[in-house]
């Protein structure tokens, strides 16, 4: 019955598997909060690169634009994309030749 119920809770075996259960629980939950301010740091980093980013391409424009210049912007953009198709070219040619070698 109650009594017997209330013994079995109040053995010293039960107490330390009590303790030991509450300490793993109050470990985890520390542990999780832990995992979730990381988290979220790393969330608020990234966005605040992207939003850094953004205002100054926009300076760069504005800046670009009062000074008349903006072909200088299509410059960037160009001189990207023909860096952009140099590294393919270069990585196609090493991967024609990776597999030529292997066929001898």
């Amino acid at each position: 019955g109650y009594l017997t119920e209330r013994t079995e809770r109040s053995s010293p075996a039960c107490r330390i598997q009590v303790n030991w259960r509450g300490f793993c629980a109050r470990r985890f939950v520390a542990w999780k909060k832990e995992n979730l301010w990381a988290a979220a740091a790393k969330l608020q980093r990234a966005a605040r690169k992207v939003l850094w980013r953004r205002s100054m391409n926009e300076y760069v424009k504005e800046y670009l634009a009062e000074i008349d210049e903006l072909d200088l912007l299509l410059d960037a953009k160009e001189m990207l994309r023909r860096r952009a198709l140099k590294l393919i070219e270069v990585s196609v040619r090493r991967w024609i030749q990776r597999r030529n070698n292997q066929m001898r």
